[in-house]
Protein backbone atom coordinates (compact mmCIF):
# COMPACT_ATOMS: atom_id res chain seq x y z
CA UNK A 1 0.00 0.00 0.00
CA UNK A 2 1.53 3.37 -1.46
CA UNK A 3 1.74 6.40 0.69
CA UNK A 4 2.67 8.60 -2.42
CA UNK A 5 0.70 8.85 -5.47
CA UNK A 6 0.05 5.77 -7.57
CA UNK A 7 -0.61 2.31 -7.10
CA UNK A 8 1.64 -0.72 -6.53
CA UNK A 9 2.85 -2.13 -9.98
CA UNK A 10 2.30 -5.69 -8.83
CA UNK A 11 -1.08 -5.52 -8.29
CA UNK A 12 -2.90 -7.86 -10.57
CA UNK A 13 -5.74 -5.78 -11.33
CA UNK A 14 -3.35 -3.08 -12.86
CA UNK A 15 -2.57 -3.09 -16.58
CA UNK A 16 0.61 -1.55 -16.77
CA UNK A 17 1.94 1.57 -14.79
CA UNK A 18 -0.48 5.08 -14.60
CA UNK A 19 1.40 8.77 -15.70
CA UNK A 20 2.92 9.42 -12.68
CA UNK A 21 2.71 5.92 -10.52
CA UNK A 22 6.40 5.29 -9.10
CA UNK A 23 6.55 7.46 -5.78
CA UNK A 24 5.99 4.58 -3.32
CA UNK A 25 7.26 5.10 0.23
CA UNK A 26 7.17 1.14 0.39
CA UNK A 27 4.87 -1.36 -1.60
CA UNK A 28 4.08 -4.99 0.24
CA UNK A 29 3.92 -7.83 -1.88
CA UNK A 30 0.83 -9.89 -1.03
CA UNK A 31 1.96 -12.32 -3.54
CA UNK A 32 2.00 -16.71 -3.23
CA UNK A 33 3.24 -18.65 -6.00
CA UNK A 34 0.73 -20.08 -8.09
CA UNK A 35 -2.11 -18.39 -6.21
CA UNK A 36 -4.62 -15.67 -6.93
CA UNK A 37 -4.20 -12.94 -4.03
CA UNK A 38 -6.17 -9.40 -3.67
CA UNK A 39 -6.24 -6.87 -1.97
CA UNK A 40 -10.02 -5.08 -2.16
CA UNK A 41 -10.40 -3.23 0.98
CA UNK A 42 -7.45 -0.98 3.12
CA UNK A 43 -7.91 1.74 5.73
CA UNK A 44 -5.28 3.49 7.74
CA UNK A 45 -5.25 3.50 11.67
CA UNK A 46 -6.27 6.65 13.64
CA UNK A 47 -2.77 7.44 14.40
CA UNK A 48 -1.20 6.65 11.13
CA UNK A 49 1.38 3.50 12.30
CA UNK A 50 -0.50 0.98 10.69
CA UNK A 51 -2.70 -0.28 7.32
CA UNK A 52 -6.16 -2.47 7.84
CA UNK A 53 -6.41 -4.65 4.44
CA UNK A 54 -8.90 -6.98 3.48
CA UNK A 55 -8.79 -9.32 0.72
CA UNK A 56 -8.97 -12.62 -0.74
CA UNK A 57 -6.64 -15.43 -1.06
CA UNK A 58 -6.59 -18.77 -3.36
CA UNK A 59 -6.53 -21.69 -1.02
CA UNK A 60 -5.32 -25.34 -1.87
CA UNK A 61 -8.58 -26.27 -2.81
CA UNK A 62 -9.05 -23.32 -5.32
CA UNK A 63 -11.45 -21.52 -3.28
CA UNK A 64 -10.76 -17.86 -2.60
CA UNK A 65 -10.29 -17.38 1.82
CA UNK A 66 -11.42 -13.65 3.52
CA UNK A 67 -7.84 -12.40 4.70
CA UNK A 68 -7.20 -9.54 6.91
CA UNK A 69 -3.74 -8.27 7.06
CA UNK A 70 -2.24 -5.57 9.76
CA UNK A 71 0.67 -3.66 7.43
CA UNK A 72 3.07 -1.41 9.20
CA UNK A 73 2.44 1.81 7.74
CA UNK A 74 6.44 3.03 8.61
CA UNK A 75 7.91 0.07 6.31
CA UNK A 76 5.12 -2.02 4.64
CA UNK A 77 5.96 -4.87 6.70
CA UNK A 78 3.45 -7.67 7.27
CA UNK A 79 2.27 -7.72 10.69
CA UNK A 80 0.15 -10.51 11.36
CA UNK A 81 -2.58 -12.04 9.22
CA UNK A 82 -5.27 -13.43 10.05
CA UNK A 83 -7.21 -15.71 7.49
CA UNK A 84 -10.90 -17.24 7.41
CA UNK A 85 -11.70 -20.03 5.31
CA UNK A 86 -14.09 -20.57 2.94
CA UNK A 87 -15.10 -23.71 1.44
CA UNK A 88 -12.54 -26.68 0.92
CA UNK A 89 -12.52 -30.74 0.29
CA UNK A 90 -12.77 -30.74 3.93
CA UNK A 91 -15.75 -28.65 4.90
CA UNK A 92 -17.10 -29.98 1.93
CA UNK A 93 -18.14 -33.52 2.69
Amino acid sequence: MPKGNGAPTKYSALKGQGKGCNQYDWITDFFTPNKTTKALWMAESPDGKYFAVAGMEENADGWSDSVIWKINAADGAIVWKMKHESFSAENRK
